[in-house]
């Protein structure tokens, strides 16, 4: 009993301290936009290589550039997700009224 109520305190302490911060987010951010540029710049020259020399080694250049970019935005997506504190899943009010 007392194990189980130390751990369950232990893991209510961890999930506060770890809880999203505005600058975590920023951070988060900055690392997601950097990645994602980069991915993106590698992935458009290896495009521009495939279209001006059409072989089948240009085309798996392309492929696998492409490939990295959705891998890294699935992956910054579910990350975001995992860290993002809305309660029921609604974006608060000053991010939905940036997009709308």
């Amino acid at each position: 009993m007392v194990l189980l109520t130390a751990v369950c305190v232990g893991s209510a302490v961890s999930a506060q301290a770890q809880a999203p911060t505005v600058a975590g987010a920023r951070r988060f951010l900055a690392r997601a936009e950097t990645t994602l540029y980069d991915l993106s710049v590698k992935a458009s020259r290896a495009d521009w290589v495939a279209n001006t020399f059409i072989t089948f080694d240009t085309e798996e250049l392309t492929a696998e550039a492409q490939e990295a970019y959705a891998v890294a935005t699935r992956d910054l997506a579910m990350q975001a997700r995992r860290t993002s504190d809305w309660g029921n899943g609604s974006l608060p009010t000053c991010a939905a009224s940036c997009c709308c």
